[in-house]
C-alpha cells in the first residue's frame, strides 16, 4: 500500500474488496474476514507481516504479496507453516522450480511468460540489435531474461544491459546511456510502480523515444498510463490488458 509499487497494491485491494461487496462474505459455512497488512514494497517487511498474520491473526490463507522477491520469500515461509498462499506475484518459481501444493498463482502470468514472445516479435519485425534496462530484482531479471533469450535465440544481438534499483527516483542516467547506444531498439522491464513513470518521463526528456521501445507488461499498466498521458503513445508493450482499452474484432 506504500512504497514504489503502491499503485499496484491499491488496485489489488480494490479488486478484492469489490468481489466481497458484490458476492457477500458468506461462503458455505464460512465467513470471510479480511486483515490488511502493508508490505511497503519491501521483501523484508513482507516476510515480517506474513509471520504476524500467521502467528498473531491465525489466518487460513494469505493473499499476496505482489513483488517477485517478496513472493518467493513469503511463499517459502507459508509453505513451511502449512498456510495456503494465493500468490499475486509473477515470480516464475512460485509455480515452477520451487512450486508448493499450498501456493496457487492467482496473478496473471509468470515473469518471463510474455517477454519470450516479445523477443521473438522484435526479431521478426526486423530488429537485430537491442539494449535493455530492467529493474534489479527477481521480476526484472525474469522480464529481461525472457526477452533476451528469445531475441538472441532468433539471431538478434544484445549490446548492453543496464539494471536499476526498484526504488530509484531518477532514471535519467540510465536513459541517457541507452540514448547513446546505436541499437535498433530498446527493451525495458520495470516493476510497474513509480519507476515506470520515472522511466517514461526521462525517456521523453532525453530523446530516447526516438528509438523503438518494447516494454514488459508493467511499464504501461493502467495507473501508469493515467499518470504519464500522451508520453506513452508509440511505445509497445507485451501486456494484453489495460483499463479502458478497446478491443476491435472483425465484423
Amino acid at each position: 500500500m506504500t512504497g514504489f509499487v503502491s499503485a499496484i497494491g491499491k488496485d489489488l485491494q480494490q479488486g478484492w474488496d469489490l468481489y466481497w461487496k458484490q458476492k457477500g462474505t458468506k461462503i458455505g459455512h464460512f465467513t470471510i474476514d479480511t486483515v490488511l497488512e502493508d508490505d511497503a514494497s519491501s521483501a523484508d517487511t513482507a516476510l515480517t507481516k506474513a509471520a504476524r498474520l500467521v502467528k498473531e491473526e491465525k489466518v487460513d490463507v494469505v493473499v499476496g504479496p505482489v513483488l517477485a522477491n517478496q513472493a518467493l520469500a513469503v511463499g517459502d515461509y507459508l509453505d513451511r507453516q502449512g498456510v495456503a498462499n494465493l500468490a499475486q506475484s509473477s515470480a516464475d518459481d512460485v509455480t515452477q522450480r520451487k512450486e508448493s501444493p499450498l501456493v496457487l498463482r492467482t496473478g496473471a502470468m509468470a515473469g518471463s511468460q510474455t517477454t519470450f514472445p516479445g523477443g521473438k516479435w522484435a526479431y521478426d519485425k526486423g530488429f537485430r540489435t537491442a539494449a535493455t534496462l530492467c529493474v534489479d530484482y527477481a521480476f526484472g531479471w525474469e522480464s529481461c531474461g525472457g526477452f533476451v533469450s528469445a531475441f538472441t535465440s532468433a539471431g538478434g544481438k544484445v549490446t548492453q544491459q543496464l539494471w536499476y534499483p526498484g526504488d530509484a527516483t531518477d532514471l535519467s542516467t540510465y536513459v541517457t546511456q541507452l540514448a547513446s547506444q546505436k541499437v535498433d531498439m530498446v527493451f525495458v522491464g520495470t516493476a510497474g510502480g513509480t519507476d515506470s513513470s520515472n522511466f517514461l518521463r526521462s525517456a521523453s526528456d532525453f530523446g530516447l523515444l526516438k528509438t523503438p521501445i518494447l516494454t514488459n507488461c508493467c511499464t504501461l499498466d493502467q495507473a501508469i498510463l493515467q499518470d504519464v498521458g500522451d508520453i506513452a503513445l508509440g511505445i509497445r508493450s507485451v501486456s494484453y490488458y489495460a483499463e479502458g482499452a478497446t478491443v476491435r474484432r472483425p465484423s
